[in-house]
């Protein structure tokens, strides 16, 4: 994983890394402030990888 996030949460609760399950592998990324993009990336032996990228923007929620 790179860019503009990170990885969170640990193995103590079954994340990141996490089991897959029916082929399928959760990782909780959490965005940063700043926008910008995340590239991840998924391996496993006798598989091809896979990449996403996420674009992230701005939180303009307004604040009381």
């Amino acid at each position: 994983m790179s860019g503009a996030g990170r990885l969170i949460g640990d193995a103590g609760i079954n994340a990141n890394p996490a089991p897959a399950t029916a082929g399928i592998a959760t990782a909780l990324v959490r965005a940063e402030r700043r926008p910008g993009t995340i590239t991840i990336t998924a391996t496993a032996p006798g598989l091809a990888a896979g990449t996403i990228r996420i674009t992230t923007t701005p939180d303009t929620t307004p604040r009381i």
